[in-house]
């Protein structure tokens, strides 16, 4: 059509209102776009589309608690995608906390969000923003107004003595967040370093995971958690989906130079082995996602 903007790939397009990367396609060339549109229409409700610029950059985390109309800035974590699979849209490997960009973050973003909320009425509960870094900007992409499936609430309890978990418990029985003086406790730049593992399985039927008591006991880690028990298969349909992530590893280090050896350490000591006694755990963290991007001395 006459007059039209040029259309500049890759394109992102997903459903309006789904979740788990379900339904998402990178577009390359026009041709790509027609079957991504109805993938994107078969994971939406509402049968409800976006199509929108993709940016390939690095991405952080930031994440929101609120108590009776005050918003509070917990974190900002990086989130490391890595392409290690065919033909699917990068999956997490791990988090680092806290993002570099927090402190810049604090300064040009941190009030313009808070009179944001007031504005739309935001009273109680735990929000999180997905975003792309580009030019030292964040970029949203997703949010969510509830609890995250990276299970956050764990390294903030350790961190700050803070469980947005326990919070929204005590909200749903009671109708309150609780009468902690979260200014008191929450200071996202005073505070340990927090890691978060994610273990990516590619499909097959999971015969055995090795490694999990020894993890355990690696100082810093708080909590494992196995999302897929031996058994479970992980399907093709899972494939470039967040159900991949069969363990995830929680925990703190005292230093930015514990982060990376503790997490690969972590790694190297899980192995998710298939019936067909095949490793089937995909390649994670690398010393280069995270040099340069965790704040701190």
């Amino acid at each position: 059509m006459s007059g039209s903007p040029e259309v500049v790939y890759p394109l992102l397009v997903k459903p309006s209102d789904s979740s788990g990367a379900r339904g998402i396609t990178i577009c390359h060339s026009k041709e790509e776009v027609s079957d991504a549109l109805q993938l994107a229409k078969d994971f939406s409700k509402a049968e409800n589309v976006l199509v929108e610029r993709y940016i390939d950059s690095r991405e952080v985390t930031v994440f929101w608690l609120f108590q009776d109309g005050e918003a509070y800035l917990l974190d900002i974590g990086n989130r490391h995608v890595k392409y290690n699979q065919e033909g699917v849209i990068p999956l997490p490997v791990g988090y680092t906390y806290p993002a570099s960009i927090l402190p810049d973050f604090r300064v040009k973003y941190e009030e313009k969000f808070k009179k944001l909320f007031s504005n739309c009425g935001i009273a109680n509960g735990m929000m999180f923003m997905q975003c792309k870094v580009e030019n030292d900007a964040c970029i949203v992409y997703d949010i969510g107004y509830r609890l995250t499936g990276s299970l956050e609430y764990t390294h903030l309890e350790r961190i700050f003595g803070v469980n947005p978990l326990k919070m929204m418990i005590h909200f749903a029985l009671t109708g309150e967040m609780g009468g902690e003086d979260l200014n008191q406790k929450i200071c996202p730049e005073k505070r340990p370093y927090a890691f978060n593992v994610s273990c990516l399985a590619k499909p097959g039927t999971i015969e055995e995971i090795q490694g999990l008591e020894e993890v355990r006991s690696i100082p810093g880690v708080l909590d494992v958690v196995v999302a897929h028990e031996p058994g479970e298969t992980i399907t093709e349909k899972m494939k470039g989906l967040l159900a991949q992530i069969t363990v995830r590893v929680l925990g703190v280090v005292t230093s930015k130079e514990e982060l990376y050896p503790t997490m690969k350490k972590i790694e190297s000591t899980i192995s998710i082995r298939s019936t067909e006694g095949e490793e089937m755990m995909l390649p994670g963290i690398e010393q280069s996602d995270i040099e340069g991007f965790v704040w701190g001395e």
